[in-house]
């Protein structure tokens, strides 16, 4: 029934709609028609804010890398560890949509081949002087993502090689290289 009518009327359709507003505060505070809301959350699902997720940050962050390399004419090698510190003690109020416009900017303007704060127009975060070379840094961050997706998979192998995009058997592999064991 259209608001208002005393008549039937048959659709079909299915309404998904996103907001950073609390709409339960902006209905009681008088911004936010009540009517609407109820007819509109049916089903609400909250996401929390890309800084509060660590795990998705890198995950995110090297699909994204992926995605973008060779936009510029030259292939990224990765991202360097002064910006993976910058990109882990920023707020992200953009959320991902604001991650995915930093690394398309940083990819398409950098001359570097690792990324850089700067390139990411991010303040670089002091940090330790050790430095950390990029098949190290690689190989801690692939450990951290495959215990990450094992950990949500359930330790389902099948499975968490179908969220990472590759094999079982290639799964099996880096899981004996990085020395995982699935019941840890």
């Amino acid at each position: 029934m259209r608001v208002g009518s005393t008549q039937r009327m048959h659709v079909d359709v299915r309404v998904i709609a996103a907001t950073h507003v609390d709409l339960k505060q902006a209905v009681e505070a008088g911004r936010f028609r009540e009517d609407l809301f109820y007819r509109l959350n049916v089903l609400s699902i909250h996401v929390p804010s890309l800084a509060s997720r660590e795990g998705d940050l890198h995950l995110l962050t090297e699909m994204l890398l992926t995605q973008f390399e060779g936009t510029n004419g030259h292939r990224m090698r990765g991202i360097s560890q002064d910006a993976i510190r910058a990109m882990s003690a920023y707020s992200w109020p953009g959320n991902v949509r604001e991650l995915i416009n930093r690394m398309q900017h940083a990819v398409v303007m950098s001359d570097n081949r690792l990324i850089t704060p700067a390139d990411l127009e991010l303040p670089p975060v002091p940090g330790d002087t050790n430095v950390t070379t990029l098949s190290s840094a690689r190989a801690a961050a692939s450990r951290d993502v495959i215990v990450e997706v094992l950990k949500r998979a359930e330790n389902n192998v099948s499975e968490a090689a179908r969220k990472l995009g590759i094999s079982r058997i290639t799964l099996y592999r880096l899981m004996e290289k990085f020395d995982i064991d699935r019941s840890d």
